[in-house]
């Protein structure tokens, strides 16, 4: 039996440091802030847990292990797990173009097969892109209907399917469209016929109804120096984002997906090395909701769902899996400070100023406040940039430690977004 204490963690694990966990997690966390949710097992047994923070800042309700969160991108891992059973039982050709399975979708797909939108190298533009295009605001809400018919419009890709990866929302949407028409079912009763009611996830569901009521679930929130204001999804398009699951949902997921063979789970997760260590993982940051998974070490596996949009749930989750599975490289020296203390001088009116991303279609601003550089977008979510090295910034609040990079030589500025 599990047991877990609200506003605390529990041990169940005498090797692991409890007190270097717990300030990992409490350092930007208190009783009154937006909820959050910490897993971590080992080979399936608990090892550490913790929970904290408010499902409902309103009511008082305290986030618990049975609290539902929107997992935001986590939902892509359900849908390509189920577009992967389908193959395996022989009702889907992943070379097959995805116009054998949508007839709805223009000429142009006929060249997209359905390899290339499982590892977004589709070509495809982002249908979310297309909505800023078209005039549509961020928070404007968009149905699955609505999401097919701005679609159903793109005659042009980006490049040819199979050139390059490129993230497009518009992969994970058609995937779960096609799960549709294969199984004659919704994608939430497909999801709960297959996954959720046979695994036991009993909080987990699908919302393709943004008015729609989830029992219990975790709101999302964002705070803007002064107070904690509500954070609304408005966005009923299944695919990359969707799912409602909780903490002890997840339990059961991760353990099932370690059972998997080990070809099926390359395909599933996500792979980075740090320190000498390699990490499997998934990230999900959505509207006000952060989430994290990830396998790692000797069989453990590590859950994080928040509701506070500045919460960094990528940055704790590797601060604990690098004090559970240190590399060979953690140690510092006092010949070699970390990257992060070091001071680097910039002159921020190279970088201040409107820039167009011309491949993802949008646009992202730099501003200077109170000595400070900020990286700003379209739908007023801001961050802090600290210089790391000459021309190059890491955005401070982003969940999945992303940077930019300038080159303010060029006929015109440009800036790139990514990973180091």
């Amino acid at each position: 039996m599990v047991i877990w204490f609200s506003s605390q963690c529990v041990m169940l694990a005498a090797q692991i440091d409890s007190r270097a966990l717990k300030q990992i997690l409490n350092k930007d966390q208190t009783d009154q802030a937006p909820g959050l949710v910490v897993g971590l097992w080992q080979n399936g047994v608990p090892q550490f847990m913790h929970n904290s923070g408010l499902s409902n800042l309103e009511h008082g309700i305290k986030a618990n292990p049975e609290t539902p969160f929107h997992l935001s991108f986590l939902s892509q891992q359900f849908i390509e797990y189920s577009i992967m059973q389908l193959a395996k039982e022989g009702k889907l050709d992943r070379k097959a173009p995805v116009t054998h399975y949508l007839d709805w979708l223009p000429q142009v797909f006929e060249k997209v097969q359905i390899r290339h939108l499982l590892n977004h190298s589709s070509g495809l533009p982002d249908y979310w892109a297309l909505r800023v295009l078209a005039g549509w605001g961020y928070d404007d809400p968009m149905s699955t209907a609505q999401a097919v018919e701005m679609i159903s419009r793109i005659h042009q890709l980006n490049q040819q399917p199979g050139e390059k990866t490129l993230y497009a929302n518009t992969n994970p949407f058609l995937l779960a469209q096609v799960i549709e028409a294969l199984s004659g079912q919704s994608i939430g009763e497909y999801l709960d016929s297959q996954i959720f009611t046979p695994l036991g996830m009993e909080s987990a569901s699908v919302i393709t109804d943004h008015t729609a009521l989830v029992k219990n679930k975790a709101l999302a929130y964002t705070h803007d120096g002064e107070a904690w204001n509500a954070a609304f999804s408005h966005h009923a398009d299944v695919g990359p984002w969707g799912v409602y699951a909780s903490i002890e949902d997840l339990r059961l997921w991760l353990d099932h997906l370690a059972q998997l063979p080990l070809s099926a789970q390359a395909e599933l997760w996500k792979t980075q090395t740090y320190q000498g260590n390699e990490y499997r993982y998934r990230v999900g940051f959505y509207n006000g909701y952060r989430g994290y998974i990830g396998t790692f070490g000797d069989g453990y596996h590590i859950a994080i769902l928040s509701a506070d949009l500045y919460l960094n749930s990528w940055n704790q989750a590797m601060e604990i899996m690098e004090l559970l599975n240190p590399g060979g490289d953690s140690q510092q020296t006092a010949e070699t400070p970390p990257e992060s203390t070091k001071t680097i001088a910039f002159d921020p009116n190279l970088y201040i100023g409107d820039y167009w991303d011309p491949k993802e279609f949008h646009s992202r601003s730099i501003r200077y406040e109170r000595d400070t550089l900020y990286y700003v977008t379209t739908d007023g979510w801001r961050s802090a940039l600290e210089a790391t090295a000459k021309h190059e910034f890491k955005i401070l609040q982003s969940a999945t430690g992303r940077k930019v990079w300038f080159n303010p030589a060029g006929l015109e500025p440009e800036m790139a977004v990514g990973y180091s």
